[in-house]
C-alpha cells in the first residue's frame, strides 16, 4: 500500500488544493524549491503552519504528481502566450486595413494594450 493511500490529508482536497483556501500543493511547494521558509510561505499566502506543512509532506510523498502539475501550467502558459502572439499579430494587420474607422482602430489599440499587459510588456508603437 503507498504512503498516499494509507495516510490522511485533511486539509488536501482534489487537485490538490489545500481545502478552503484555494491555494494549490503546488505552489506551497515551488516557494519551498525556492528556499521559503514555512513560516514565510504560512504568512505570504495566508494559510496556517500546519497547512504548509501538510502541503509540504504531500508534496514530499507525491512529487511526480506535483511535477507534472507544473509541467502542465507551463506548457499552458507557453500556449496561451502563442495564442496572445498571434491575436496580436491578427490586430496589426486588421490595423493595416483602410476600411477600419477611427473608432474600431481605437478599440484594436485597446486591447493590444489589454494583451500587452497580460504578456507582462508594453505594447510596442504602431
Amino acid at each position: 500500500m503507498s504512503y498516499k493511500a494509507c495516510m490522511d490529508f485533511p486539509h488536501i482536497v482534489k487537485s490538490p488544493k489545500i481545502k478552503g483556501r484555494g491555494v494549490r500543493v503546488s505552489s506551497v511547494a515551488a516557494c519551498a524549491d525556492y528556499g521559503k521558509s514555512p513560516d514565510w510561505i504560512a504568512e505570504s499566502l495566508g494559510l496556517t503552519l500546519e497547512e504548509v506543512q501538510e502541503a509540504l509532506t504531500y508534496y514530499a510523498h507525491n512529487k511526480e504528481e506535483i511535477r507534472a502539475e507544473w509541467e502542465e501550467d507551463e506548457l499552458l502558459e507557453q500556449q496561451g502566450k502563442g495564442f496572445l502572439g498571434e491575436l496580436a499579430n491578427r490586430i496589426a494587420e486588421a490595423k493595416k486595413g483602410s476600411f477600419l474607422d477611427p473608432e474600431r482602430v481605437e478599440n484594436l489599440k485597446k486591447l493590444e494594450d489589454k494583451i500587452a499587459a497580460l504578456r507582462g510588456g508594453n505594447r510596442k508603437p504602431a
